[in-house]
């Protein structure tokens, strides 16, 4: 039988198919009968024309074939077979053995070389080995794509930061894909020109964010994915997609939950997805919308330890944060500013005092949130403790911030 990767199993020895190609009608006829009587399911031709039309048009697990022929040997058939089929095991027949031939046959990609004239258990034997030398070299190229696909996953868990960890999933799915270029849309912000792209030019990422709308409105099918033959055709809008082929838009999410979108594009003359490509992505899309909601519930946990408890403002850890990254910032370029308001309230002590400590609560809440409300949306409130607030002014010179 042959696997849905097209790789040859013993499960069940009636699947198997074998194609035999000898120029010689009674050759064929009599090697014919030893592997039907086995339970292979043998087709016969008799030139290596024949045998590369038939496998462009047909599957078959094992080849077996003459060396002498005319017009093609066997030799030639095995180069071309080893390129075009290289999942088909080859077995090489000739009547006139060598050591140069041997070596030659098994250099070009035959499996084994069989002297005639080929007894039934002899021949019989050579395809069993073949088919369990398949199966091993199947199961070693799973082996390595499911280890892969595990160190894939391993990387995802382990990046909490959110647009780093988009850029990943991002690349993770265009390697496993062979995708030429993508990018992931944010439901929460679809127009937006995307923040992870790769293969575009940066004057095209506005279009990108054009067609979000495009983009969510394909129906996805149960595995969370959607694939169409060309993605120029998803609008009017999509005229920058014209130079790909296929495309495929996976969707990341966790029970039901989508966290972000992956649009993945292949070249104009690209391959549709193997099987085995499909599967990788469909495992890739569970572990990248896991690691979303991680890196989502971490930044929540951190925008909490940020926070000042009673006024819910930003508190002077934060602070911290800011102004060390906008002091290196300005640092590394002279031309960006920004402005620091410095706010005591005055006599607030009396307040506590005459009022209560509840009472002087509610006066700071109520003044947090009447400073939020005052400046810009860019700005930031902190309090710096106690009774003294700090304004952080976006772009704003010392000017500015008195005006403010």
């Amino acid at each position: 039988m042959t696997t849905a990767n097209g790789r040859a199993t013993l499960s069940v020895v009636s699947a198997v198919r074998v194609l035999l190609v000898d120029d010689d009608w009674l050759s064929r006829k009599i090697y014919s009968d030893f592997l039907t009587e086995d339970h292979y399911e043998t087709v016969t031709v008799g030139s290596a024309h024949e045998a590369l039309d038939l496998l462009e048009r047909q599957k078959f697990d094992v080849v077996v074939t003459d060396l002498v022929m005319p017009e093609m040997d066997g030799l030639e058939l095995v180069d071309r077979v080893v390129l075009k089929c290289p999942d088909v095991s080859i077995l090489l027949l000739t009547g006139h053995a060598s050591v140069d031939t041997a070596v030659a046959a098994l250099k070009s990609g035959a499996l084994d070389y069989l002297v005639k004239p080929v007894s039934a258990e002899t021949l019989r034997l050579a395809v069993r080995r073949s088919l369990e030398h398949a199966r091993l070299l199947g199961e070693n190229i799973d082996l390595r794509r499911y280890l892969r696909l595990y160190e894939a996953s391993q990387r995802l868990s382990l990046c909490i930061d959110a647009e780093k960890l988009a850029a990943l999933a991002l690349e993770t799915m265009m390697a496993a894909s062979h995708s030429i270029a993508g990018w992931v849309i944010d439901p929460q912000t679809p127009s937006v020109a995307p923040a992870v792209a790769r293969g575009f030019p940066d004057a095209t990422l506005p279009a990108l964010g054009d067609l979000a709308s495009e983009v969510l409105a394909l129906s996805f099918g149960a595995d969370g994915m959607v694939a169409t033959p060309r993605p120029s055709q998803w609008g009017p809008k999509a005229k920058v997609l014209e130079p790909f082929g296929r495309s495929l838009v996976v969707r990341g999410d966790v029970r039901g939950e989508a966290y972000s979108y992956f649009v993945l594009l292949g070249g104009p003359n690209q391959e549709p997805l193997s099987v085995d490509e499909v599967e990788d992505l469909s495992f890739l899309r569970v572990q990248a919308g896991r690691a979303l909601e991680n890196a989502d519930k971490h930044l929540g946990a951190k925008r909490l330890a940020y926070l000042d408890d009673l006024t819910k403002v930003y508190n002077q850890s934060y602070l911290e944060v800011v102004l060390n990254r906008e002091i290196g910032l300005a640092t590394a370029d002279e031309s960006r500013i920004f402005g620091l308001l410095f706010l005591d309230l005055d006599n607030f002590k009396l307040v506590n005092d005459a009022h209560g400590h509840l009472n002087g609560s509610r006066v700071l809440i109520e003044l947090s949130r009447v400073l939020q409300r005052t400046v810009r949306e860019f700005d930031l409130v902190f309090r710096f403790g106690g009774d003294e607030y700090v304004v952080y002014l976006h772009d704003c010179g010392s000017g500015g911030a008195m005006n403010v």
